[in-house]
Order: C-alpha cells, then structure tokens, then sequence
C-alpha cells in the first residue's frame, strides 16, 4: 500500500478533526432566519398570517383555544420561571392585561414546568392572566419557539401583527395593541 505524501496526512487528519469538533444539531436558525420565513413572520407587503390556533389548559384547570378569543386581541407569551427576563417582564405583562381587560387577553404559555412551581410563581408575582401549561410539539414547532421569551400579538380578526424574541414592554406592547396593525 502507497503512503500519502506527509503534507497531504497533515490535511486529512486536520479535515477529520474539524469535522469531528462540529456539532451534532443544528444551529438555531437566527432571527433573520426566522423573520424570512413564512410561518409568524408577516411584513407589510405580505397577505395575512393567521396564528396557528391551540387548546391548552390553565393552571386554573380551564382550558383555552386561541380561535376562540377572535375579537380581541391577544398577546401569547412563552416563558419559563427559570428564564431571567420572562420574569423580569410579567408585571408589564400583567398591567397590559388590566389596562386594556375589556379588549385584550394575554396567555403565558410555560415551557413544560409542574402547575406547583407555575402556581407557586402566579402568588408570588401576583400574576391574574391565565397561565398555560404543557405546550405540545405541534405548538413549540408552530410557533418556532427557539428561546425564552418569546411573545406574539395576534390581532382581533386572528392574524399575528408582531413577534417579538427576548422581553417586551409596556410601552411597545401598548403601541401594537393601539394600531391593531403590523409595526
């Protein structure tokens, strides 16, 4: 059997090893990534996007479909109790939803916590909003959750005019909630 001149095995075992350093999984895709696509990524110029519609259930044991809360608008929010900034933004959460309670519905959706620790939670930061529980696949994968928080505005007539990755505020929030329409 032939050697391989000693240049082209340095290149071969480094090629190997730099394949072996990558990761297993994909990347993430990145923001820019996910407002191109066509799922909870309207612009301007687009036709309507309609909010993939859910059934889940509230710590309060009622259960919740979005279709259901056509006329209003609503604001669905992912969050853990773990994660710093979707703690950090449930009172702008919360005065938004006692600001505008006879317009607006706002969801948080837990990212697969007991309903102890959410109750638990809910006490301790006096959090009225209804909290859901246990998304499934079909909803994380809809709503291409891929990181916390992530919190999406739905208009009255069912399609999204704003998603937004990492913590909101009142102030924006409230500017969405008064256009009705994308930014």
């Amino acid at each position: 059997m032939k050697r391989l001149p000693p240049m082209l095995t340095v290149w071969v075992i480094a090629m190997n090893l730099v394949a072996a350093c990558q990761p297993s999984t994909p990347a993430p895709p990145t923001l820019t990534a996910l407002r191109a696509t066509p799922a909870l990524a309207p612009t301007p110029t687009d036709a309507p996007f309609f909010a993939p519609d859910f059934a889940l259930t509230a710590v309060d044991g009622m259960t919740y479909r979005l279709s259901d809360l056509r006329g209003r608008t609503v604001i669905v929010n992912f969050w853990a109790t773990w994660c710093a900034p979707c703690v950090d933004e449930m009172p702008a959460l919360q005065t938004l939803a006692d600001q505008h309670a006879d317009s607006l519905t706002v969801l948080g959706i837990n990212m697969r916590e007991s309903d102890t620790l959410v109750q638990v939670f809910a006490q301790a930061h006096a959090i009225r909003f209804p909290l859901l529980l246990n998304p499934d696949d079909a909803t994380v994968i809809a709503y291409r959750v891929v990181g916390l928080p992530q919190t999406v505005v739905v208009a009255p007539d069912g399609t999204v005019i704003d998603r937004t990755f990492g913590p909101v505020t009142v102030e924006r929030l409230t500017a969405l909630i008064d256009s009705g329409q994308r930014p």
